[in-house]
């Protein structure tokens, strides 16, 4: 998937173009709320039952911004 055009090295400004392209309201405050859950995913994961391995293979998907 493109974010701003770019599918490698996506940055908080292009999430942002695409928000104000899309008028996608609060948008800073969406994209911090975002990194801070997913900043919490190993202890929303465990809680979840997900087993180590899981975890921290799906962890790997991540790209905070």
């Amino acid at each position: 998937m493109s974010v701003n055009g770019k599918f490698d090295g996506i940055a908080r400004v292009d999430l942002l173009a695409e928000a104000e392209r899309f008028s996608v309201p609060r948008a800073a405050e969406l994209i911090a709320d975002v990194h801070a859950a997913i900043e919490n995913w190993s202890t929303h994961a465990r809680s979840a039952g997900l087993n180590e391995t899981k975890v921290e293979e799906l962890r790997r998907d991540f790209l905070l911004v």
